[in-house]
């Protein structure tokens, strides 16, 4: 050791007192302060810091920290990608991953797989969007339509149904023709159904064709619906059939000038009565015919009335060929309560069935009650708010508003005459309604001007009343082709040999 060295540190006398095994103790500190002081190194341009070795101890000693501090980590919470680091909770403490596998996920670019697994997971999620919302559009109508069987109002019902193929249709369409959605045959068998209950079974035609066409009837065992095809297809069988035989007899009885007596078609009504018998025909088209026959002929009533009770007794499936004539029968005869009886055991049944109301008015208007007639009319008017029908559409009859017309003008109400019959005529046409639009408006506007005739013998209208230069104009163009003309009551009234009073209470009540 240095001994200069040591008297420097420790002076002069101090160090000459020190043992020898002091002095070593001594040397050996001396020596290891000379070594510290060769490894400083000066970094610090103005001498405010330095840096040496020391600095790599102390981040070695951090990092073993650091490493003690994961491994404390306990495992459930270590990241799922890593297994280093832990889990970023502060996101979401179920979060899996820690906060810088978070980072890279967020960078990696999506490959050639993800790229069609998100495509694929996207059509898939838009088809069943279109899936979802086309099968809530066709069976909402369908259970929409049952709830409506179940209360009895069959009109509305055809109409869910009928929504229901129509949606079908559509959507097929959108598809490019393909025929990806069926309507089924249940509702086939629904809607044909509902025309037997509502009395109009021919109106099913198209879907007992649509089933049959698909063998639906006997594979899938519709044994209702299968008797309603029956009878309809021997009803249809049975009217051909007729038809090719009466055709020529009755085309003669009913262009005849003047009635024929009941007597001069007994033989016929016998003919169709042994008919009856055999089972292949339909026993009520038969008595159809005979009606025919009757309704022909002069001194026949009592016999068309007793053809048609029996259609009657047939059930609601021939309503559509017997209501109406019973109806006019009885009020011919003046039995009122029996033609009412008609009516409102078809209301009963199918409370839908408007087209009663004009023949209840009629019936109240020949007795000569009119405020009853109109609190009729009343009452169709709110049944028809109630039924379902396409949007557009209404329900009412236009026979309701034009038994209104009638019942307005014997009351002198000319304007609320006028009224009701265009309402009617907006509803809808036939010769009965045509006749009455001519009738009220030349009574209220046209009187004393009526068109004149020019020397080509071409009708010159005035142009005082549209609708009476209208209505006459379609009768001159296209009543030969449709069976169109102005009545002969029309003309009495018109002409003044007839009143009101005298058409639509005393008079026939086909008045037309």
């Amino acid at each position: 050791m240095d001994e200069n060295k040591e008297k420097e540190l420790l002076g002069e006398e101090a160090a000459e007192a020190l043992t020898e095994q002091e002095k070593e103790e001594v040397g050996e500190i001396l020596e290891n302060l000379e070594n510290q002081e060769e490894t400083q190194v000066t970094t610090d341009w103005d001498g405010l810091a330095q840096i040496g070795d020391d600095s790599v101890s102390i981040e070695e000693d951090e990092a073993e920290e650091e490493s003690e501090k994961e491994t404390e980590i306990a495992e459930d919470m270590l990241c799922e990608k890593c297994g280093k680091r832990e889990r970023y909770t502060e996101l979401d403490e179920d979060y899996p991953y820690c906060k810088a596998c978070r980072e890279k996920m967020k960078k990696t670019r999506m490959n050639g797989w993800g790229v069609f697994f998100f495509v694929s997971v996207l059509l898939g999620c838009i088809g069943y969007l279109f899936y979802s919302v086309a099968f809530l559009s066709i069976t909402a109508p369908i259970i929409k339509g049952d709830k409506y069987m179940a209360e009895g109002k069959y009109n509305s019902a055809i109409t869910c149904y009928q929504e229901t193929i129509g949606t079908i249709n559509q959507l097929n369409q959108s598809s490019g023709g393909m025929q990806i959605f069926d309507a089924g045959n249940r509702t086939y068998a629904k809607i044909i159904k509902a025309y037997c209950l509502a009395g109009t079974p021919t109106y099913a035609q198209d879907y007992y064709s649509a089933l049959e066409s698909t063998g639906a009837l006997d594979k899938f065992g519709y044994e209702e619906t299968k008797e309603y095809y029956e009878i309809y297809n021997k009803m249809m069988d049975t009217y051909s059939n007729l038809q090719k035989v009466y055709v020529g007899k009755l085309n003669s009885l009913y262009s005849a000038e003047k009635k024929a007596d009941i007597s001069a078609v007994r033989e016929e009504l016998r003919e169709l009565e042994g008919l009856k018998s055999n089972q292949d025909n339909d026993r009520y088209m038969i008595s159809y015919f005979q009606y025919l026959f009757c309704s022909f002929t002069e001194n026949s009533d009592d016999d068309a009335i007793k053809y048609l009770e029996e259609i009657k007794s047939g059930g609601r499936t021939y309503e559509f060929i017997y209501a109406i004539e019973l109806c006019n029968l009885y009020l011919e005869k003046g039995e009122y309560d029996k033609a009412e009886a008609v009516c409102y055991e078809s209301l009963e049944a199918s409370p839908e069935n408007l087209g009663v109301y004009q023949y209840l008015m009629m019936s109240k208007r020949r007795q000569g009650d009119y405020e009853a007639a109109l609190k009729l009319g009343e009452e169709a008017a709110k049944a028809a708010e109630t039924i379902y029908i396409p949007e557009g559409s209404s329900a009412m009859p236009y026979g309701v508003p034009m038994e209104e017309a009638i019942v307005f003008a014997l009351m002198g109400e000319k304007e609320k005459a006028i009224a009701a019959i265009d309402a009617s005529n907006q509803l809808g046409n036939d010769n009965a309604n045509l006749n009455l639009a001519i009738l009220f408006h030349y009574l209220y506007h046209v009187k004393g001007t009526e068109p004149v005739k020019d020397d080509k013998g071409t009708t010159v209208y005035d142009n005082v009343d549209k609708v009476y230069d209208d209505g006459l104009a379609t009768i001159e163009n296209l009543g030969a082709y449709y069976g169109l003309k102005i009545s002969d009551n029309v003309k009495a009234i018109m002409d003044g040999k007839k009143t009101l009073e005298d058409v639509f209470v005393k008079g026939e009540v086909n008045w037309q």
